[in-house]
């Protein structure tokens, strides 16, 4: 297993509103560009476009779920994203060299809350208990997350926990190889937690059509 913690990332979501009225035609026109883009992994969009389209279900790139108390989401993270963290100069080099890099992986961003609480203050409750608990998310418990998928499956290549401190859920960056299965699960064996086994559906061609940053 790959070193801990190289790599995190933080989303800060700016949506915006179109509010000028269009025509009946340009409107259908808009629709039409728009399903074209979605349909082409080319395509570029500006980073408030990008996490509007992460967030929207029917792209396949969001997954929530609920098991005994517990709210799990994972949320694809593109490589874009981390290319723009991590790149210094922003030349056509430099991004394309960073992509190759960054390429080889796949990013998620977990969050897990326990009845709307993260899952520290939860644990706050049984101190005895609490810092195994810590420990256990700060490292044991990537052990049991994995891609599974048409008999290929990955073992985390990385992974970050974030204590959130109350604001907000806990939160987790997990990294993979790149998955060559069309369909896999994100699976996650939280037995230790109270949270069972839980399985993550994600699309390879999703994946693959998602837009460009621009840069």
């Amino acid at each position: 297993m790959a070193s801990k913690g190289t790599l995190i990332l933080q989303m800060k979501n700016h949506p915006s509103r179109i509010t000028h009225q269009r025509s009946p035609i340009s409107c259908a026109l808009g629709i039409l560009v728009l399903i074209f883009l979605q349909g082409c992994g080319s395509s570029v969009a500006s980073e408030g476009e990008l996490k509007n389209y992460l967030q929207q279900p029917e792209n396949g790139l969001i997954k929530k779920m609920e098991d005994a108390g517990f709210q799990i989401e994972a949320l694809y993270r593109p490589t874009d994203f981390i290319v723009k963290q991590q790149m210094e100069k922003g030349s056509a080099q430099e991004i394309d060299s960073l992509r190759k890099a960054y390429g080889k992986y796949v990013y998620f961003l977990l969050s897990i809350t326990k009845n709307d609480k993260d899952l520290e203050t939860y644990f706050a409750y049984d101190l005895s208990s609490f810092a195994n608990k810590i420990s256990y998310l700060s490292d044991g418990f990537s052990a049991n997350i994995r891609l599974e998928g048409e008999g290929q499956e990955r073992a985390i290549a990385d992974y970050v926990y974030t204590r959130s401190y109350g604001n907000g859920p806990s939160r987790f960056l997990l990294v993979f190889e790149n998955p060559t299965a069309k369909d896999f699960d994100l699976l996650i064996e939280g037995y230790e937690l109270g949270i069972g086994k839980v399985r993550l559906p994600f699309n390879l061609h999703d994946i693959k059509k998602i837009p460009n940053l621009k840069f």
